[in-house]
């Protein structure tokens, strides 16, 4: 198996992952993986229902993947974007509103 490394995980690479684990995953950290997009972000809304805490950062994610975090995990405690430059201030807006509780931004 090639060696994993940030600039070698993909939404392929990432939805495997999640495919194995997705009943107990709290977590997803995906921090400096610019080939990580809305795909891979849906894909985890859609089949780890328990996820808590999302980490972003220094992906290709844009607001179409932050709106369907909102839409589809209301457990949220803290999403990490910083970096993403497809993300725009509507989206964030609207995933505040769709999760009272989310309590760490950045």
């Amino acid at each position: 198996m090639p060696e994993l490394s940030p600039h070698t995980i993909t939404d392929e690479t990432l939805v495997c992952f999640i495919a194995r684990c997705c009943d107990s995953l709290t977590r997803l950290h995906a921090n400096g993986c610019p080939r990580v997009t809305d795909a891979a972000v849906k894909a985890a809304c859609q089949t780890c229902p328990l996820l808590r805490h999302v980490d972003l950062r220094g992906t290709s994610v844009s607001e179409q993947g932050v709106i369907a975090l909102g839409k589809n995990l209301k457990r949220l405690e803290s999403v990490w974007l910083s970096g993403c430059d497809g993300v725009s201030d509507f989206a964030v807006t609207r995933l505040l509103l769709s999760v009272p509780q989310l309590s760490d931004l950045r």
